[in-house]
């Protein structure tokens, strides 16, 4: 049984244009348009906006990876590739400022990073030592 464009175009929430528009474009039927879900109706109307939308993805790659002078170097997203894998791999310089660095922000021998402002522990369950090497009361 056919449906006519007035009666789909009520069915799906979209106009009779909308309805002549997508078959036009996609080469669907009423029938097929009907048996579609209103989410995927919806997509389709959104895409027809951007018919070519593949080419239009490649042309702004193409102008993002052109220079001042419109050349694209050979090979230029390998070696900034390797260039930003070359920044990740390479080891910190053991000194930032005449700040000591190491890497990952560690100063040289010891283990993991500290919180500023954390202590270090004086020893496994002991209380701190005084001034005058006795252990404080608690």
């Amino acid at each position: 049984m056919s449906i006519s464009d007035e009666q789909l175009a009520q069915s799906k929430h979209i106009s009779v244009e909308q309805v002549q528009l997508l078959c036009a474009a996609r080469g669907t039927t009423n029938e097929t348009l009907e048996a579609l879900p209103e989410a995927a109706v919806r997509r389709a109307l959104l895409r027809l906006d951007y018919p070519d939308l593949p080419t239009a993805r490649g042309l702004f790659r193409l102008k993002q990876e052109q220079s001042d002078d419109g050349s694209v170097r050979p090979n230029a997203l390998g070696t900034a590739y390797e260039q930003g894998q070359a920044l990740l791999t390479g080891e910190a310089p053991p000194l930032t400022a005449g700040i000591p660095t190491g890497s990952n922000g560690q100063r040289p021998g010891e283990g993991r990073p500290r919180r500023p402002g954390s202590r270090r522990p004086t020893g496994c369950g002991s209380a701190p030592e005084t001034s005058a090497g006795v252990h404080a009361a608690s």
